[in-house]
């Protein structure tokens, strides 16, 4: 499989054709961190493509589940052909669920210090 791959060299632009296992081979050269989200990827597209309803991790924006709202955190989900299809709450305890909270409470806070917007109910964004 070919894919086209641009390039700027000098100013200009010009394309170039590069075979699919030639760019992993490169890239896996430099890196080895290409691996895990590639096959997380994979695993994503081949569920929503075989309608799977496979339960994959996923960071999704949460509207009450685990007593969340309005904070994309990473939990399992049933992934088909609609995407992430049902968030899938998993039972914690007492200590375990005051750690997510506390978790969601510093990524809040991480986004406040980035100057990062909160997202109201639809998706848009709050001042």
């Amino acid at each position: 499989m070919k894919f086209w791959r641009k390039y700027a060299e000098r100013g200009t632009r010009f394309f170039r054709w590069l075979s699919t296992p030639d760019t992993i081979l490169q890239m896996a050269q430099r890196s080895t961190s290409y691996y895990a989200p590639s096959a997380a990827v994979a695993a994503l597209v081949e569920a929503i493509a075989r309608d799977s309803k496979s339960i994959l991790p996923v960071s999704i924006r949460l509207q009450g589940e685990y007593g969340l709202d309005n904070i994309a955190v990473s939990v399992p989900a049933r992934i088909g052909k609609g995407g992430a299809e049902k968030i899938i709450c998993v039972r914690m305890d007492s200590r375990e669920l005051r750690k997510f909270m506390d978790a969601a409470e510093e990524l809040r806070i991480s986004l406040a210090r980035a100057n990062v917007m909160p997202l109201g109910p639809e998706g848009e964004q709050h001042a």
